[in-house]
């Protein structure tokens, strides 16, 4: 998977363009990669401070956790979010190396405090704007 995003990193960074696309028909991916670690902890229901705004949505799919991401080596918060898992597509691919799964979640800006546990993270990912 890292080649493959490699690949397409550097064929939209190409000035001549996308072999297999027009030019201006796809966004440029931008690579990034950061060291965080990540504090896991209960979802926040105080009154007034809940950041899920829609009592239908927490009972169709809960509250999530919540977690604080901090740069490993400057300890600066990066963000603080409330994760909500909504579900899975499981994607087979029979005649493939591999196959892949997507999770897909509604994150939440919020408040943090009371860490559940701490989990050292290394990110590498992409994307595209658009």
């Amino acid at each position: 998977m890292n080649e493959i995003l490699n690949k397409e990193v550097e064929m939209t960074n190409n000035p001549s363009g996308h072999p297999e696309h027009p030019p201006h028909s796809y966004h440029q991916v931008v690579p990034s990669h950061t060291w965080t670690d990540d504090t896991f902890y209960p979802p926040l229901i105080l009154p007034g401070q809940d950041p899920i705004p829609d009592p239908n949505f927490v009972r169709h799919f809960g509250r999530g956790r919540r977690r604080l991401s901090k740069n490993s080596k400057t300890n600066e918060v990066i963000e603080c979010m409330q994760k909500v898992k909504i579900g899975n597509v499981h994607v087979y691919c029979p005649l493939e190396a591999f196959d892949f799964r997507v999770s897909v979640n509604c994150e939440f800006l919020c408040e943090f405090g009371g860490a559940v546990f701490v989990r050292a993270g290394i990110r590498r990912g992409g994307s595209s704007e658009g």
